[in-house]
């Protein structure tokens, strides 16, 4: 097991251990107005700034997702293009593309 796999699972550590010292510490109720339907749910502090965080991490994986998606798509179009031009012309697959010389 390489050092940033330890590394990796030190810090997610970590993370856990301050947010159940943050989940301890705040019990306190917040009431929660959610305004188009009139609701109103108390919930502890810790448990809304967790959900909170959890979806900002959520849309924020869903964004990244989105903008790398054209990068994606493209470099799979030339994985199939260079399948197709490797199947069209084999004697050109078997040394990297590089053409025979003529003579």
């Amino acid at each position: 097991m390489g050092f940033v796999r330890i590394f990796e699972y030190a810090i997610a550590f970590l993370v856990l251990v301050a947010l159940v010292v943050f989940a301890v510490s705040n019990r306190g109720l917040v009431e929660l107005n959610l305004f188009p339907l009139s609701v109103v749910i108390e919930l502890p502090i810790y448990l809304t700034l967790i959900s909170a965080l959890f979806v900002g991490v959520l849309l924020g994986g869903f964004a990244s997702f989105v903008s790398s998606l054209r990068v994606r798509l493209a470099l799979r179009s030339m994985i199939r293009q260079k399948r197709l031009s490797d199947k069209r012309y084999p004697s050109s697959a078997k040394n990297g593309g590089v053409g025979q010389p003529h003579d």
